[in-house]
């Protein structure tokens, strides 16, 4: 496999008929210092044939020696500069030091090598790459009735590029070719060596120029200095992709600098697997040290993130502006969608920021809500210890709390007005003081309702419908399908996605569909979904990029929810409205799992960045710890029974019981061979219950963190479990699609439920032991009991 050329210029013609054209033994001679140059052309020296002013025999043989002795896989290059001429049939012939022209102004055929003489010898050829450049006049005739053929048995992609023939003609099979009298070299050839020198024909950037590259490079440059030029290609597929020189690298800090910027997204990370390819081919042509490598790369990724978080911080600016003024995202879309194109952001960056703005909106109307009820109750305790005037001290300690709390003047006066009112003591009951509620609750705005917002409270209003533990376990093989709902179009969340009231009169849904639903246990009916206060834009990002509402609970009085979501907070929602009530941001990724505490005053949350977190629930905010220890994801955590330890599992394949009240690990549950997806109390808190991806329930002893014993029976991966009421059965869904009962006492299976048609991802029992639900991948929650 080897590179031969042959250049050919004639500049002096005898007959006066043919005007000498100097540049053509310059053009040659450039050319050939550009192939044999060994970074450019990487043509050996000696194979390289130069031809000045040569006879039309010694041309004739010199072309047939090129082409006849060479390979299959040569690369061969035929390069003139002369005079074109053509013949009164319209044939072209290549001018020689011996070409006259008759007194007629004929050509002498016989002085001249014919386009059709260079055929044959191609024909003849082994080489299957073959290029001819021709810089002369009508060198667009040259192809006519030869064959451009392509061989496709040979990958393009090899080191010498494309198979075939590819033909460069400086000018059409009618044009003139012109002369610069006052440049060096012909036009044509000055931009086609300007190419290669210079690496501009490089179009791509991949260090390579082939054939197609510099007749795109030259083909422009020529017609801005000589419009009425054109030069032209012909070429089959192949031909475009021979690889006829290398450009020069330049500075190699330099050129990875700009392949760097080719290769980064607009958030200014590598994020192809191509790219990274591409980059680490550079790294090895370059001969950099790789901490200068790094360096590059970090330079410039970190001047693209920080061009982007600008780019994401107006858009944000423009979207809370929208907001904050009581706009509509909706209203907005075309104008905000021309916003974010002009910014160069993409439709997932909008959303995204669309997003956090809103959730950063309502968590700021909850502060302000917050703080307006934090003076209201201060201003009230003033007027019930100095009623009916307040002290000059006292007024002065509010001004600097308003201040603080950052209220106007204005709504300071409205709150002391109207307290001062409700606080008015009646004559007939002397001593007593007219008060309200003092829970924390959301903004009306961000709710959209114009009632007074629930309190938050853990007084059980409706009593729980609790089991016997001392009575007969439940014949669950005499259990039927209450009810069969296609809840969601989404699947039901794992582990955690189905919760009963307290009553057991409700049961709610989450899913990756995005919003709540609350059911009618009774009659299957959707009693509401929730979702007030946020646009359609916020469920359609959850649904799309962070998966919708990842897990659901019920507050011991039945009259909030929780949910977890892959937006990375947690919400407390009104069960009475369906309205959000708080907003809890904290966690750095996804919340799958979530739960109350027995008194309702405070959640705990385990989340995808492998911590748990306790909250609470009416500040908003979450406590004194954050429980880190896990090396992996969290998916499930529950409450002890006594309020006083929590559980947690981890995709690190363990359980971790941790002290509420010092934040401290007490035991690591060690045994399962896979990752564990969900975690369970006994009712009386002795012992717990997991499920795991190795298809097995375990039951661990609490005080000693030992394995009691291990339930064997389901084909797949074991993705919830839940605990009756009485605490001597347990529910599990899994993969394989079924519901199993289990018996806690010896581990065996009671009754194993095949109704699902996907896997089941979520079970929960009943308060009174009488009624289980189940959801599945299909969005499909099932209501099963002895009714």
């Amino acid at each position: 496999m080897t590179k031969h050329a042959l250049l050919i210029g004639v500049s002096e013609y005898p007959s006066e008929a043919l005007a000498p054209l100097p540049a053509a033994l310059r053009d040659i001679e450039a050319v050939r210092k550009v192939l044999i140059h060994p970074e450019r052309g990487g043509f050996p020296e000696r194979n390289v044939t130069l031809l000045e002013n040569p006879g039309r025999l010694a041309t004739e043989l010199a072309i047939e020696t090129l082409f006849s002795e060479r390979q299959g896989d040569d690369l061969v290059l035929l390069f003139f500069s002369g005079h074109g001429i053509k013949d009164d049939t319209g044939r072209l012939y290549l001018a020689t030091h011996d070409t006259g022209k008759t007194p007629k102004g004929e050509l002498r055929r016989a002085t001249a090598v014919a386009a059709d003489t260079v055929h044959r010898y191609m024909e003849y050829s082994r080489s299957r790459r073959q290029v001819v450049i021709l810089d002369s006049c009508f060198s667009g005739a040259f192809p006519e009735g030869l064959a451009i053929k392509d061989d496709g048995r040979v990958d393009i992609h090899n080191q010498l590029g494309g198979e075939g023939r590819a033909i460069l003609a400086s000018s059409g099979s009618s044009q003139y070719s012109f002369e610069h009298k006052d440049e060096g070299l012909s036009l044509y050839t000055r931009f086609l060596l300007q190419g290669i020198e210079t690496g501009e024909a490089d179009r791509n950037g991949n260090g390579i120029i082939t054939i197609g590259d510099l007749h795109g490079y030259v083909r422009q440059k020529v017609r801005e200095a000589q419009p009425a030029m054109n030069p032209e290609i012909y070429s089959g597929k192949e031909g475009y992709a021979i690889h006829i020189a290398q450009a020069p690298l330049g500075d190699p800090e330099e050129r990875y600098a700009r392949e760097v910027t080719q290769s980064i997204s607009h958030r200014g990370e590598i994020v192809s697997v191509a790219a990274r390819a591409n980059l680490d081919d550079w790294r090895g042509r370059l001969g950099l040290d790789p901490q200068t490598y790094d360096a590059i790369e970090a330079e410039i990724m970190a001047g693209q993130r920080e061009g982007f978080r600008k780019k994401c911080q107006e858009y944000g600016e423009v979207v809370r502006k929208i907001l904050e003024n009581q706009g509509s995202i909706e209203a907005e879309a075309t104008h905000l969608r021309r916003r974010w194109q002009m910014l160069k952001l993409t439709d997932d960056d909008a959303r995204k920021i669309e997003v956090e703005m809103e959730l950063e909106i309502v968590a700021k109307r909850q502060r302000h809500e917050w703080h307006l009820q934090r003076y209201a109750v201060l201003f009230e305790e003033a007027i019930r210890q100095e009623s009916p005037a307040l002290s000059e001290e006292t007024k002065a300690e509010m001004v600097g709390i308003r201040k603080i709390l950052e209220l106007s003047d204005g709504e300071a006066e409205e709150i002391q007005s109207r307290e001062s009112i409700a606080n008015v003591r009646p004559m007939d009951e002397p001593g007593e003081t007219i008060s309200r509620e003092t829970s924390i609750d959301v903004p009306t705005q961000a709710r959209g309702n114009k009632g007074n917002p629930p309190a938050i409270s853990t007084i059980t209003e409706n009593p729980v419908r609790a089991s016997n533990p001392d009575g007969p376990v439940p014949d669950y093989t005499s259990w039927r399908i209450l009810r069969k709902i296609e809840a969601h179009s989404g699947a039901i969340c794992s582990p955690n996605g189905i919760a009963f009231s307290p009553d057991g009169d409700m049961v709610v849904t989450g899913s990756r569909d995005g919003p709540l639903r609350l059911w009618d246990v009774t009659n299957g009916q959707r009693i509401r979904t929730f979702g007030g206060g946020f646009s359609t834009t916020f469920w359609r990002y959850l649904r799309a990029v962070v998966g919708g509402v990842s897990a659901v609970a019920f507050s011991p009085d039945g009259r909030t929810l929780l949910s977890g979501g892959g937006d990375k907070t947690l919400k407390l929602w009104d069960v009475a409205s369906g309205e959000i009530i708080r907003i809890f941001p904290g966690h750095s990724d996804a919340v799958p799992s979530v739960a109350f505490s027995p008194d309702g005053h405070s959640a705990l949350s385990g989340s995808f960045d492998n911590t748990l977190k306790l909250w609470d629930v009416a500040a908003g905010r979450h406590k004194i710890y954050t429980f880190r220890g896990h090396s992996d994801q969290v998916r499930s955590v529950a409450f002890a029974p006594d309020g006083r330890s929590v559980l947690s599992e981890s995709f690190d394949r363990t359980l971790k019981l941790w002290d509420v009240a010092s934040g401290q690990e007490i035991h690591t549950f060690t045994g399962h061979s896979n990752q564990v997806f969900s975690v369970a109390f006994a009712p009386d808190g002795h012992t717990v219950l997991s499920g795991s991806r190795d298809k097995t329930l375990k039951l661990w002893d609490i005080a000693s963190g030992q394995e009691i014993r291990t339930f064997q029976g389901h084909s797949s991966d074991v993705n919830s479990v839940a605990f009756a009421p009485d605490g001597r059965t347990v529910l599990s869904g899994s993969d394989d699609k079924t519901v199993k009962a289990w018996n806690v006492a010896d581990g065996k299976t009671i009754y194993t439920s095949v109704v699902h048609s996907n896997a089941v991802y979520s079970v929960a029992v009943a308060p009174d032991g009488l009624r289980a639900a189940s959801g599945d991948a299909d969005g499909m929650l099932i209501l099963g009991g002895s009714e």
